[in-house]
């Protein structure tokens, strides 16, 4: 998403199932209970909703 807020964020990618990706740290956000990774990709800063990843 290009913001940490799931009602009013746009989907700009979408992410395999299993794929690993680099973390940047985490934010509490809006509208999602579990927070959000923040990631880096495609050279900008992204996130991803906290029950959709984990850290490995």
């Amino acid at each position: 998403m290009d913001k940490p807020d799931r009602k009013n964020a746009k989907n700009v990618d979408t992410i395999g199932l299993g794929k690993t990706i680099n973390i940047s740290g985490s934010v509490k956000g809006l509208n999602n209970s579990k927070g959000y990774w923040e990631v880096i990709h495609g050279g900008k800063r992204r996130y991803v909703s906290g029950q959709y990843g984990k850290m490995v």
